[in-house]
């Protein structure tokens, strides 16, 4: 009997103690998921950085732009281009591949993480030429990545916060944002991006779905930019920040 009630004492430990290592080895496995993140946000700063440092230099900003350009080229031939908002966290570079799983798990420089990259969807072109361009991010935080998305569902946060920059490799582009939808990703399927048979019609569309109502942009609907990223009050909820091209000018 004491022999069993022995084992059964055995056993428990035996359970317990695995249970901690495993819950151990999951906080240094996700430890080290944010050290590598957190790495890499801070080498995406340092490039920015360098951008700053090159127009101090004496450089255009034009000129400073392309060199960032080259040398992110450099590091990884998807690089497409960088996307900043201003006044929030959102200012990286984005990639493309052909298809959109890659870069939900691989950085800016194709390393494997957890968080992956900022990336466009495949269907579109690195020329940036459709009329519809789609930008896929990880809502990591409030602080990262398309996270920041998630507060444009507070009507305040869009009133500095409205215009988007995107700088590709020959032009630097500038979308005003006219809509915020929050969808359930499993009913809404985004258009293929580049079978859009009336960009207008677009346009009008993503408007009357917006959250609240965003004053018109009083401009032609020449090409439509939307940021996506998740959202938490549906199981598979997305937030879809749609922009409307207002400006662009050659980089080169």
């Amino acid at each position: 009997m004491k022999k069993t009630r022995k084992r059964k004492i055995n056993v428990y430990f035996v359970l317990g103690l695995l249970l901690v290592l495993f819950g151990v080895l999951n906080l240094i496995r996700y430890g080290y998921t944010e050290y590598r993140f957190y790495k890499s946000l801070n080498e995406i700063a340092q490039v920015h950085n360098e951008l700053k440092v090159s127009e101090e230099s004496g450089l255009s900003r034009n000129e400073a732009l392309i060199k960032r350009n080259e040398d992110m080229e450099v590091i990884n031939l998807d690089y497409v281009g960088w996307v900043s908002i201003k006044y929030t966290n959102i200012d990286f570079p984005f990639m493309i591949t052909d298809d959109n799983e890659y870069y939900l798990n691989h950085n800016y420089k194709r390393e494997k993480h957890a968080f992956g990259s900022i990336y466009m969807d495949y269907r579109n072109t690195s020329k940036f030429t459709e009329e519809h361009i789609i930008l896929y991010g990880h809502s990591v935080n409030t602080k990262a990545m398309f996270g920041p998305l998630d507060r444009y569902k507070d009507e305040d946060y869009l009133a500095d916060r409205n215009i988007i920059e995107i700088v590709t490799s020959d032009r630097i582009l500038e979308y005003q944002i006219f809509s915020i939808q929050v969808v359930d990703a499993d009913v809404i399927i985004l258009d293929n991006p580049s079978r859009i048979n009336d960009i207008n019609e677009l346009y009008t569309q993503f408007k009357a779905e917006s959250l609240y109502d965003i004053e018109d942009v009083s401009t032609e609907v020449k090409q439509i930019i939307t940021l996506v990223s998740c959202e938490y009050s549906y199981e598979n909820g997305r937030i879809l920040v749609h922009a409307l091209l207002i400006n662009e000018q050659n980089l080169k």
